[in-house]
């Protein structure tokens, strides 16, 4: 359907569509739109956004009501001159998609040809769908039909809800004398007699089948003909797929011969004592067969009912063998022995048998029975027993019937069960009183995490979900079997992978009680739907809504943002924290205007940052003016500034989004800061694009009424300060009001204008132009304007007339010279006043109020609408300053010099505290220097004062930080100097040798040792980096204490041997098992025994325990050292401190040992302290590390990690290095090693061998003239036959940003020099691993 206000449009939307094949209706309106779509369907609407009586929105929203036309596809047409189109407002009707015309036809067709081949696919789909179920429902009737026309035996009768006869088949003509269509429509309760009717029989019938399914029917019914039967049956209520009650259903059956037997044989027994007789009349008469037998199986006596069964004559089966004549052959034809025979046993025993078999006829037709034995005792012995059967032949077709019917029944459960598993809602099935899980579908194990819960508890299936409020409603449908129906339920669930992170999900569910045949509650049935799609979208409109309706009440801003920022954590199920900053008028900073959740130090942290490149999330987004997601805020380098305030308060990922303003300029940014790392769903990104543009929207509208309400006050100052006169006339041109002004223009008093007629105080008007402007006015209620010369004043007056409510009229009589040089004048003041963020006033010569602009007014605690006539000057100011302001600041503005600056200090109104403000005031004075007033332009400085503050104590903590920076360059020079002096004196002395091998032995042993300290101290130095910067990674394995102060210990026994000290270790017996990474802790130990062997005097003593304690095992290490003096145990595990004393100087060391300490541990989750006594008394350092939770089995320290087998085969490797002698030393390494080895000192030659050579493995220093590093790195990859080679950065540079550069230039690893035999071998491996 076509829908356009415009003829023209109509005809080109046909003619693009004519050839696809649908039917195209067009209509002009709305209206017609809507009486369409009741009257034909429609594939998809084209509906214009712009219409004369009813929009297209409008027209959207009142197709959507309707249940007709809900699921109808809708796309907007929108003119290319419209705003930007509401997105928002379009997608909540329902709208598919919207163009802009002029639209391309293009575009047009395609989008129209999908909606039309879809239509046409769901009619086609239905239709074969409702044949197949028209073709299912006329087989199942024909078989019920075939099964009810077959079974004669039975009455099945159908009623509706109120026992109205709707079905009469089966043998219930036969039955009850009844034909079906005169059954049919008369109430079932007709079966009944009146006193069972009038007792309430058929209601009672009904009821107890609804409560339990079913009820039995075992009462004398009445025939049409008004006889009696005895009906054997029973009633079911039939319900319909949703458990609504749609009617009953009767099966019965006439055992009126059964009943009449039964009750017979009761009178017969009755009178057995009495006559044999009469016991044998009773025999023949009764029901039943019977056969009388003797001892010997001989038939003694055979009733009318039995002969007839079996086709005798009365007395033909007396004296002869029963066996022999009606049970010679089993039901299958094969001979029946008669030792063999039951029933003869039974006899011969004396003993009661029942059951069931069959007996033969004389036509040698078998019929089936139910039979019975019973001895007949005479005189205390058995003289015979007597043999009672019936025929079972229609109990048997009825079983197998029920049998058949079961079978129907087991297949349509089967494709329940079918569809049970493929339903779109989620289903579970759960049994007793442990609601274990039976069965769930597709949909539920989706919702859960695909978890394994067949056979288990609900509360051990999902044990998150206690607490929530869900399991208790499930035990009370268990135990009432009342059903439970929740609504948008929230529910945190933890989905498959993700930890103990917990996922919201909001549900619409209902439990149902799943019923046993006898009515007893078995289980729960849990049916639902997931909405949490449709809860979030609605929690947003609500938040949107919430705020905008805040707007456009003038609410402050704080609140409406407030409300996006609880929308936003709420939207997250208390994942996030949100945040909105609104950027500072520098443009520089952002402060933030609302974070509910949000604590002070991290706000204060944030608001402290500059809009900025790597400034956390929010800042870079502002910078960029674009989203910003840190995924991991450990490692993002934006947030390297505020890492770990960010880690103190937990938040372990961001997302900010910038609030832009229609020109583009950023307002502001909108922030979520979670708890937990990881990328956010694709939904949360469009919820956060949601709430900033709103928050964008409210900032637009907040600043167009401030402008609005500064317009307003600006007039309102105006009009209170003009000096024109005012005059007003009710309809009767009597004067009602006239102000001071007008009294001086009408040169009367107001006294006696007041209730006097306009023209009999003015005659001299009438007449003229004014008059004729002011009756204009009082008739067409127009305004009017005329410039008059008034003689008595002789001046020039502008004239306005104004209608007003009461019917009357006002007059404005205003000196035209005048007012529009001060109109001008005020014009500029108030522009300039009304645009500063100062506080800006104009005062009279005695210091009250007569103008004060917003940001002034909002400064001294005012409301916008506060008249500042009440005020003076003096009431600004604090209390503690009035006195000065008195003497000083008000003496110098009213003296000769006629203005005053300097600091005061300001209070707000209403008790809202002091503030400092830097105050400048002057006198103002009109053309001729007359005193009109006083002026002051003052700036709240407490920002100025704070960062004063602030960079006070930044000057003094850098003061402090370059003091112990210079001290640490000092130390770490000096310690460089300490290896590097033998090592240079080693050079000299193998250069002067002359080849003397001892003397080259000890030499080279001496080198080695020094270059080993040197890398010590420069690994020390990059772990401490490492750990600053969060990069250092635990390799954490389960490890026994004692085998890690075993490696400690031979790591630091040459130290402490050296220095002749005493060594006592204290270990437990049992393990103590930690999860811990053994290198760092033997770092640890090492470092502190290696300390205290240092810092003790010669022959001193070092000692180490270790033992448990409230689940930790603790480690302390002591000496008989220097000691420690107490005013610097507290800063004993800073960076670059030493405190020993003079003694550290003598005995080396950067200061950092012990912090490196401090952080390994705890990076471990541990503690360590120091104590002592004081100097000379020796330290104790104490180490705590939680023990591993599990230790069964674990104790032992952890085996090493296997090594990686290494590849036979050489390498071809290739070195590029400007200095030569590491190039070449590296060269001849690798050869000795068998590979083979080129070596390039520039960048061009290192890629021009590369290509030559095709290495497998390159060295590649950064700094290289020609070509850096990295360029030769991206050629490398960009090269054909090379994309494969291993790149090894081998550089002195080791910083997390080079490592970065390294990785985007194409770098396998990044190595610094200088390089370990260890780090080599890994470079091996990562080659031969390449080249397989």
């Amino acid at each position: 359907m076509l829908v356009d206000d415009q003829p023209a449009n109509l005809t080109v939307l046909a003619t693009v569509l004519a050839d696809l094949g649908p039917q195209l209706v067009a209509v002009d309106s709305g209206e017609k739109a809507l009486r369409a779509l009741l009257e034909h369907e429609f594939a998809l609407v084209l509906l214009d956004l712009r219409m004369p009586t009813m929009d297209g929105f409008e027209t959207a929203r009142l197709i959507r009501e309707h249940p007709r036309t809900r699921s109808v596809p809708i796309i907007f047409m929108t003119a290319a001159e419209e705003p930007a189109f509401p997105v928002d407002e379009a997608y909540a009707l329902g709208a598919v998609d919207y163009l802009t015309k002029p639209v391309n036809p293009a575009v047009l067709r395609a989008k129209v040809s999908v909606f039309v081949d879809l239509f046409r696919k769901n009619a086609e789909l239905a239709r074969l769908m409702t044949r197949q179920h028209q073709d299912a429902l006329r087989k199942r009737d024909q078989r019920l039909r075939l099964i009810l026309d077959n079974v004669r035996d039975y009455a099945f009768i159908g009623t509706d809800v109120e026992r109205r006869v709707t079905e009469w088949e089966g043998g219930a003509a036969a039955i009850t004398g009844w034909r079906a269509q005169e059954a049919i429509g008369r109430s079932a309760d007709m079966l009944f007699d009146a006193q069972e009717r009038q007792a309430g029989a058929p209601e009672d019938e009904a009821r107890r089948a609804l409560e339990n399914g079913n009820a039995q029917d075992r009462r004398w019914h009445l025939r049409r003909d008004g006889s009696r039967f005895w009906a054997d049956g029973v009633m079911v209520a039939l319900r319909d797929e949703r458990g609504g009650l749609r009617g009953f259903a009767k099966i019965l059956r006439d055992a009126t011969a059964e009943r009449l037997a039964a009750e017979r044989l009761a009178q017969s027994e009755k009178q057995l004592g009495e006559s044999m007789e009469r016991f044998a009349l009773l025999l023949e008469s009764a029901g039943e067969a019977i056969i009388g037998l003797g001892m010997d199986g001989t038939c003694t006596f055979m009733n009318a009912a039995g002969a007839a069964m079996l086709g005798y004559r009365p007395g033909e089966l007396l004296d002869t063998n029963v066996h022999a004549r009606i049970h010679h052959h089993r039901e299958d034809g094969s001979p029946y022995p008669p030792q063999a025979c039951p029933i003869l046993d039974a006899v011969r025993n004396e003993r009661v048998l029942r059951g069931e078999d069959v007996f033969w006829r004389t036509d040698g037709s078998m019929v089936p029975v139910a039979f019975s034995v019973h001895p007949m005792i005479v005189g205390g012995r058995a003289t015979g027993a007597v043999l009672t059967f019936t025929d079972i032949t229609g109990r048997r077709l009825a079983e197998a019937e029920r049998e058949r019917l079961n079978r129907e029944l087991r297949t349509a459960n089967d494709r329940m069960i079918d569809i049970f598993y493929r339903a779109p809602a989620f289903m579970a099935v759960m049994r007793g009183p442990e609601h274990v899980f039976e069965m769930v579908n597709e949909r539920y194990l989706a919702l859960i995490g695909a978890r394994e819960v067949i056979g288990r508890p609900v509360r051990a299936a999902l044990p998150e979900v206690e607490g929530q409020g869900l399991f208790e409603p499930l035990e009370q449908v268990y135990r009432t079997g009342e059903a439970y129906e929740g609504s948008n339920v929230r529910m945190l669930l933890q989905p498959a992978g993700a930890g103990d992170r917990l996922e919201e999900h909001f549900v619409d569910f209902i439990y149902m009680a799943l019923r046993e045949p006898d009515g007893s509650i078995a289980g729960v049935l849990v049916h639902g739907v997931d909405v949490s799609e449709r809860t979030r979208v609605n929690l947003l409109a609500v938040g949107q809504r919430g705020a905008l309706e805040l707007a456009v009440t003038d609410a402050p801003l704080a609140d409406v943002l407030d409300v996006l920022a609880h929308t936003a954590e709420d939207y997250a199920g208390g994942a996030a924290l949100a945040a909105v900053q609104l950027a500072e008028p520098d443009g520089v900073h952002l402060r933030h205007a609302a974070a509910p959740s949000l604590p002070a130090r991290l706000r204060e942290a944030f608001d402290r940052l500059p809009v900025a490149p790597l400034s956390g999330s929010s800042g870079a987004a502002a910078w960029r003016a674009e989203p910003v997601v840190s995924a991991d805020i450990d490692t993002d380098p934006l947030w390297e500034s505020l890492r770990e305030v960010a880690r103190e308060h937990g938040l372990r990922a961001a997302h900010s989004v910038p609030i832009l303003a229609p020109s583009g300029a950023v307002l502001g940014t909108f922030s979520w800061y979670f708890r937990e790392h990881g990328e956010r769903p694709a939904h949360e990104t469009e919820a956060m694009a949601l709430l900033a543009n709103t928050a964008s929207l409210v900032l637009g509208q907040r600043h167009e009424a401030q402008e609005r309400q500064a317009a307003e006050e600006r007039s309102r100052n105006i009009l209170e300060s003009m000096s024109e006169g005012f005059l007003a006339l009710d309809r009767e041109w009597r004067v009602t009001y006239a102000n001071r002004a007008a009294e001086e223009v009408a040169q009367m008093s107001r006294e006696e204008m007041a209730g006097a007629v306009f023209w009999e105080l003015f005659p001299h008007v009438r007449g003229t132009v004014r008059e004729q402007a002011y009756r204009r006015t009082a008739a067409e209620r127009v305004r009017t304007r005329i410039e008059a010369y008034l003689d008595p004043h002789g001046r020039w007056f502008e004239i306005n007339s104004f209608p007003t409510p009461d019917g009357g009229i006002a007059l404005y009589f205003r000196d035209e010279t005048e007012r529009r040089r001060a109109e001008e004048d005020i014009r500029r003041l108030a522009a300039l006043a009304d645009q500063s963020s100062d506080f800006i006033g104009l005062f009279t010569p005695d210091a009250g109020g007569i103008y004060l602009n917003p940001a002034g007014r909002a400064l001294a605690g005012l409301a916008r609408d506060a008249n500042i006539e009440a005020w003076r000057l003096l009431d600004f100011v604090a209390q503690d300053s009035r006195d000065f302001f008195r003497h000083e600041v008000l003496t110098a503005l009213t003296g000769p010099a006629a203005q005053w600056e300097g600091e005061l200090r300001f209070a707000r109104a209403g008790g809202g505290g002091t503030f400092p403000v830097y105050f400048k005031g002057f006198v103002v004075r009109d053309a001729a220097g007359h005193h009109l007033g006083m002026a002051t332009i003052t700036r709240d400085i407490t920002g100025q004062k704070a960062a004063e503050d602030e960079l006070r104590r930044v000057a003094a903590d850098l003061s402090e930080a370059d003091h112990r920076k210079s001290e640490f360059l000092a130390t770490l020079a000096h310690e460089l100097r300490n290896p590097l002096a033998p090592i240079r004196t080693g050079l000299d002395l193998l250069r002067i040798g002359g080849g003397n091998a001892e003397t080259a032995e000890r030499v080279h042993d001496m080198m080695e040792r020094q270059l080993g300290h040197l890398i010590h101290l420069v690994d020390d130095l990059l772990d401490i980096a490492r750990i600053t910067r969060g990069k250092i990674e635990l390799k954490k394995e389960p490890v026994d204490l004692r085998a890690v102060v075993a490696t400690a210990l031979e790591t630091s026994a040459a130290m402490i041997e050296g220095s002749g000290h005493t060594l006592s270790v204290q270990l437990p017996d049992e393990p103590l098992m930690l999860a811990a990474d053994v290198t760092r802790l033997v770092q640890v130990l090492s470092n502190l025994l290696n300390n205290a062997a240092k810092y003790t005097p010669a022959g001193g003593h070092v000692g180490l325990k270790a033992w448990r304690e409230d689940g930790q095992a603790v480690i302390e290490v002591s000496d008989s050292g220097v000691g420690i003096p107490p005013e610097a145990l507290g800063a004993v595990f800073e960076m670059f401190t030493q405190v020993r004393g003079s003694v550290d100087r003598a005995q080396g060391g950067l200061g950092i040992g012990l912090s490196l300490v401090r952080r390994l541990v705890e990076l471990h989750g541990g503690q360590v302290s120091a104590a002592s006594a004081g100097r000379g008394k020796g330290s104790t350092f104490t180490v705590r590390l939680p023990l591993r939770q599990a230790q069964a089995g674990a104790a032992g320290a952890a085996a090493s990690p296997a090594g990686h087998e290494r590849d036979a085969r050489p390498l071809r490797v290739l070195v590029v290095d400007d200095n030569a002698d590491a190039a070449e030393s590296l060269a001849e390494l690798l050869g000795l090693l068998g590979h083979t080895v080129r070596v390039a000192h520039d960048g061009p030659q290192g890629y021009q061998l590369a290509r030559e050579f095709l290495p497998d493995l390159v060295f590649l220093d950064i700094g290289l003239p020609g070509m850096s590093g990295h360029e030769v790195a991206r050629a490398i990859r960009r090269t054909s036959g090379l994309e494969h080679v291993v790149l090894i950065a081998l550089t002195g540079w080791g910083a997390a940003r080079d490592m970065a550069r390294s990785h985007e230039a194409g770098f396998d690893q990044h190595l610094t020099k200088p390089v370990s035999f260890e780090a080599l071998e890994q470079a091996f491996a990562a080659a031969w691993e390449a080249r397989r």
